[in-house]
């Protein structure tokens, strides 16, 4: 399969952004991503061998919630070249997005038997540990020691999950030390504190990931749910809006604002 360069998605992305701009919009909007959305199509129909633009559009159908149609383009990449790692991973991603953990587990280890990368083998161990299924320690010791910083944090997890908080807290502390940037630890560790009802050490926490990290909608999210557990709720609305205004479909989060902006 012939993959289209950098620069040609580079000149699609603008073609779409023209094609959609009738008039200046915001791009961070879902009206926007989903002209896009018919832009692309357009594209791809008119190049129907694009890899590259077929790819662009499984990503942007993902993210706006069109999963199916996301993962039907997927599946067409995949059947031209089922080798590549990116592309098993790439649909496992978007599995989960669709909650159907059970394909993304599969896919998970589909691209991991073609190559062990990090990303793979940290979201598949990620299910294991929200299952409490200790496979997810078989896996945290296949990275290896320069990457250390994933088996911890995996470690971590596991622990969180089964309620041991001591070693929870001892583990997720090491992953962080062992790498400053590595916000999945913070996460980890604010929502195990809000599952004992520590609310304030767990909007703390997840405040301090957001430091590192400042457009990361899982921690966007957790530091407005927080806020809105301690009643806070013109804090939470603000962060709510940031999330939305980095990832528009959330259909929960936009409830959720909603609910708030009617008290």
């Amino acid at each position: 399969m012939k993959y289209s360069t950098y620069f040609f998605i580079i000149i699609s992305c603008a073609v779409v952004f023209i094609a959609c701009k009738q008039k200046p919009m915001d791009k961070n909007t879902l009206d926007f991503k989903q002209k896009q959305v018919v832009a692309i199509t357009q594209l791809l129909a008119e190049n129907p061998d694009s890899s590259g633009l077929r790819l662009i559009l499984a990503n942007k159908l993902d993210s706006i919630g069109r999963y199916n149609q996301a993962i039907l383009q997927m599946d067409t990449l995949i059947a031209e070249d089922s080798n590549k790692y990116a592309l098993w991973l790439i649909k496992a991603n978007m599995l989960v997005d669709s909650g159907n953990m059970t394909s993304a587990k599969n896919d998970y280890r589909k691209a991991i038997a073609i190559y062990p990368g990090n990303e793979a083998l940290v979201n598949l161990a990620e299910i294991f540990a929200d299952a409490k299924s200790d496979s997810c320690l078989n896996l945290a010791q296949q990275f290896n020691q320069e990457n250390r910083y994933y088996a911890t944090y995996i470690s971590g997890l596991y622990a969180a999950k089964i309620g041991d908080t001591t070693e929870a807290v001892s583990f997720l502390d090491s992953s962080m030390l062992q790498n400053h940037q590595f916000v999945k630890p913070y996460i980890a560790k604010g929502n195990m504190y809000l599952t004992t009802g520590n609310k304030q050490e767990a909007l703390n926490t997840f405040r301090k990931g957001l430091e590192i990290e400042n457009q990361n909608i899982l921690l966007l999210n957790a530091v407005a749910n927080t806020y809105k557990q301690l009643g806070k709720d013109d804090s939470a609305k603000i962060y709510f809006s940031k999330s939305l205004s980095e990832q528009p479909f959330q259909p929960k989060v936009t409830e959720d604002l909603k609910k708030l902006n009617l008290k």
